[in-house]
């Protein structure tokens, strides 16, 4: 899920972008300010003026926020792009995953009221406020500014998505968390659902002093088994509560049976149904454990994908059988494991879906499939509605209503402040006209937050838990018997190649890492980074390079799917020297080369997995992983060599 940019946004709205840019929200954008907490109620106006329609919202009381303390301050500026700073990222039959089980977490102890003393019980809001109940909205930068104070008594929505650019620091985004539920208790609103998107991996809001603390992506916790995807949940559970999320939307539940997917890759847990299903269970019985909400998506499934949903529609031609045997698997096992929220996946199903409609969109999938079949009585909350797949065709307001009409509890519309006023101005309309449910959503979503916005003593995060999973999840595909561990005496050369284009969901930064703990081991060594269009200069020093290394060590990046890259790996594996190729994004690499003699692949490049992958090359630790997703046409699920 990604977020718009303010620049792309003021000069090219509407506009999706590939690649490293942002993508921009679309929708009707509201022409007026915000109204006024002494504003009245809206059923019944017409929705073609969004900007003149008012919801009805009381007065902050004088205890307040000083952010809201007079009609004076509620006020913004007419044109409400003005106040937005900062840009958004825009989310065969094989062996069984390991099943050693650590001891039983407990539920740590929880207090019996919510975490600020705002109204989660049965509150009585007008039919404006359970509209906006029914939105998680976002916005611009790392303050509770007043602009944005005034934004959300507006639209008093059901909760927050935080993105990298709120998030500079971990004392401010605890303090920005802790600033919010304090807006609603001093209003008198029902507690703030808070959250992000933070699998592990490639996704991940977290600041740069954070990343020691990032867990390995998915594939990487199944490689190394059950125990270490309940040790990620664990580790990345305690985390959030300290920082203030109730919230994670996570975990991926997608079946990776596709690799080519553009999207979700590493995200998921593997290829083999009961696989991911067992660690999908496994993640969401460690996060109820530890009182942290979790959304379980995409549904009903986006792993056989081939177009990344944010910029275009996925299409699945599978049948309802097929469905039932390998996407709806993971699902099932969430929903039993008693998941608290599933978010759905803008995805069509031509086959299945009677209307032509993506499953956001489709009754059939979240009112018959989801809560008639399947008997799911949690949360649903859509995926961005700002992505390509539902904006292009719909726009922001009528993919939120149809959204809310098919089923939806929660939507997700990202756009500038003044786009989701407009979002909210026109549901409000809708709802009016009775063309959705309202009473039991905001039940569900109310009952969400008595069970867990809480105030929850957390006990210490064990880091050793995140360097166990990169170092477990570490698998030896091929070995010559000899190249490996390396011995600093033979004159070993790193060659990391860099990333060909961050993926949409990219959350972090590159990283340095990698060159660093190479010179700590090997500080005579050559290291060579490579970019992803080398010049002629630079492939002759890399040449040179190799053909006096004692062996060569390449780090390679998606470069199944990277011709310039696959093709500067060929010519080094021609180059004379044993070369170890250690892919540290997905395992698919080896498909650009498969006459290679020794191939490791760690699934994750996140700093826990970096250090368990130095430490794997010089045998300090062992290597035991297993294959979590097929290798088309070179290795089944549960394929793994030991080293050490």
């Amino acid at each position: 899920m990604k977020k718009l940019s303010r620049q792309t946004f003021l000069k090219n709205s509407g506009i999706f972008l590939a690649g490293s840019t942002w993508l921009t929200a679309c929708g009707q954008d509201a022409t007026g300010p915000l109204p006024s907490p002494a504003t009245t109620a809206t059923t019944g106006l017409p929705a073609t003026n969004a900007a003149t329609i008012q919801p009805a919202i009381p007065p902050p009381t004088t205890t307040g926020p000083q952010l809201v303390t007079s009609a004076a301050t509620v006020n913004p500026p007419a044109n409400l792009a003005t106040v937005i700073s900062g840009d958004k990222p825009t989310l065969t039959p094989s062996q069984p995953l390991a099943t050693a089980q650590p001891a039983t977490p407990t539920r740590p102890q929880t207090t019996s009221t919510p975490a600020n003393p705002g109204n989660s019980g049965q509150p009585n809001l007008d039919l404006a406020a359970k509209v906006g109940q029914r939105m998680l909205v976002v916005f611009p930068g790392p303050e509770l500014t007043p602009a944005i104070a005034n934004f959300l008594l507006a639209v008093k929505p059901g909760g927050i998505v935080m993105f990298a650019d709120n998030i500079t620091s971990l004392a401010q985004i605890t303090k920005l968390n802790a600033d919010l539920q304090n807006l609603a208790a001093k209003n008198n609103l029902p507690p703030f659902i808070i959250t992000l998107d933070e699998e592990g991996g490639i996704v991940s809001r977290m600041p740069v002093e954070a990343r020691e603390q990032i867990a390995p992506a998915q594939m990487a916790q199944a490689a190394g088994g059950l125990d270490s995807v309940r040790n990620c949940a664990h580790e990345t559970a305690l985390r959030l509560l300290k920082l203030g999320f109730n919230l994670n939307l996570a975990p991926d539940a997608d079946i990776n049976s596709n690799y080519q997917n553009p999207v979700i890759g590493t995200r998921s847990f593997g290829s083999q149904p009961q696989n991911v299903a067992q660690a999908v269970r496994a993640a969401v019985s460690e996060y109820r454990a530890q009182g942290l909400g979790c959304c379980v998506k995409h549904f009903p499934g986006h792993g056989d994908t081939a177009v990344d949903s944010h910029t275009g529609l996925p299409v699945v031609n599978r049948s309802r059988a097929e469905l039932n045997q390998l996407e709806l698997v993971p699902f099932i096992e969430a929903i039993s494991a008693g998941t608290p929220a599933i978010m759905s996946g803008h995805i069509l199903f031509p086959k299945i879906e009677p209307n032509g409609l993506p499953a956001t969109l489709s009754p059939y999938f979240l009112k018959q499939l989801l809560r008639d079949e399947l008997k799911y009585e949690g949360l649903v909350i859509t995926d961005s509605l700002s992505m390509g797949a539902i904006s292009s065709k719909y726009g922001l307001a009528e993919a939120g209503r149809l959204a809310l009409k098919a089923g939806a509890d929660l939507i997700i519309a990202i756009g500038g402040l003044n786009d989701q006023l407009a979002v909210f101005n026109r549901l409000v309309v809708a709802a009016s006209q009775g063309d959705f449910e309202v009473d039991q959503p905001v039940a569900r979503i109310l009952n969400f937050k008595r069970n867990y916005v809480k105030v929850i003593a957390t006990p210490p995060e064990n880091p050793a838990n995140l360097a166990l999973t990169g170092q477990k999840a570490i698998t030896l595909l091929r070995s010559d018997g000899k190249s490996l561990p390396l011995n600093p005496a033979s004159q070993p050369v790193l060659i990391n190649f860099g990333l060909a284009k961050p993926s949409q969901v990219e959350g972090q930064p590159p990283s340095t890492l990698l060159g660093e703990l190479w010179r700590e081991k090997f500080p005579t060594s050559p290291l060579f980074e490579v970019s992803l269009a080398p010049v002629p200069a630079e492939i002759e020093r890399i040449n040179r390079a190799a053909r006096e290394a004692g062996v060569l060590v390449l780090v390679t990046r998606d470069a199944f799917d990277t011709p310039a890259q696959a093709k500067l790996v060929q010519s080094l594996l021609n180059s004379g020297p044993p070369v170890i190729v250690v892919a540290v994004r997905g395992p698919y690499d080896l498909l650009a080369f498969p006459q290679t003699l020794n191939y490791l692949t760690t699934y994750s490049d996140t700093p826990a997995s970096l250090r368990a992958l130095l430490a794997a090359l010089t045998g300090l630790n062992p290597v035991t992983g297993k294959l979590p997703a097929s290798i088309p046409g070179l290795y089944e699920v549960g394929a793994g060599l030991r080293l050490g």
